[in-house]
């Protein structure tokens, strides 16, 4: 566990002690864990943002890449809660469309849903129909079956097995990733940068840094009260925005606007 990580985890406890006012006999012994500033990451512009799925739609095995990408732009979600999502964790419903990121699955070990603009949505579908030829159909199956030819270590108690498995989900996307970002003119840009993409654009575009934060899950011993009993509409404001920043990939992706939008 990383300094930063073991920061945020204190940062929850203190809102606890705090709201129980144990916090004044302990706050000047405490300093948190230095953490080292690289910086947040870097935001790709809209028009670079095109050009990343354009590129991974010219080979068919950065598909999954492909529809991780857009994911991680369209919502903010981190890497590992995509490949952690379930069937059952989905809501596709035509009016409020989001995904539910289980506690146990999110870095800061809280329940959220994450709302999906039209690029989310299209990614969530694109997923859902590989998922179902390869057997992922049950709620409880990941819409990221595990590949078991890519389990080849001694120990994985999945060595030597074929085909997939919807119970257990994909661990790695790194190979097409790689080659992916290269053929794009990114090779220094990381898939976490997607995140950053989002939360830039959305902030550009003027949607509140609270509302934000709801949508991506940041937390702070200030804010969480506050933005945790954001509603669903803001949250849905945020993603549209970015929506409108990601004009270009909607164009690429071939996904037409709603016929009552402007």
């Amino acid at each position: 566990m990383g300094q930063k990580t073991i920061n945020n985890e204190i940062l929850v406890l203190t809102a606890v002690l705090k709201s129980a006012r144990l916090w004044a006999s302990l706050k000047d012994s405490y300093e948190p864990l230095t953490v080292s500033k690289r910086g947040p990451g870097q935001a790709l512009t809209p028009e670079q943002t095109a050009r990343l799925i354009e590129t991974a739609k010219t080979k068919d095995r950065w598909f999954v890449a492909l529809c991780a990408t857009v994911l991680a732009y369209a919502t903010g979600c981190r890497s590992g809660e995509i490949k952690k999502l379930q069937i059952g964790d989905l809501n596709l419903s035509v009016q409020r469309p989001s995904i539910r990121l289980p506690a146990e699955n999110t870095k800061n070990r809280s329940e959220r849903e994450p709302a999906l603009n039209d690029l989310g949505v299209w990614a969530v579908r694109q997923l859902l129909q590989r998922a179902a030829l390869i057997g992922a159909v049950a709620p409880v199956h990941y819409l990221l079956p595990a590949d078991l030819s890519k389990h080849t270590k001694k120990s994985d108690p999945l060595r030597g097995r074929t085909g997939f498995d919807p119970t257990h989900h994909q661990t790695t996307w790194n190979s097409a990733w790689e080659g992916l970002k290269k053929a794009a003119g990114l090779p220094g840009f990381r898939f976490h940068d997607l995140r950053h993409t989002h939360i830039t654009h959305a902030v550009e575009s003027g949607v509140p840094i609270e509302v934000v934060m709801a949508q991506v899950g940041h937390l702070s011993a200030e804010m969480t009260r506050y933005y945790t009993h954001l509603g669903s509409n803001a949250k849905h404001a945020a993603v549209s925005a970015v929506r409108e920043k990601g004009s270009a990939a909607l164009s690429v992706l071939g996904i037409r606007r709603d016929a009552g939008e402007k």
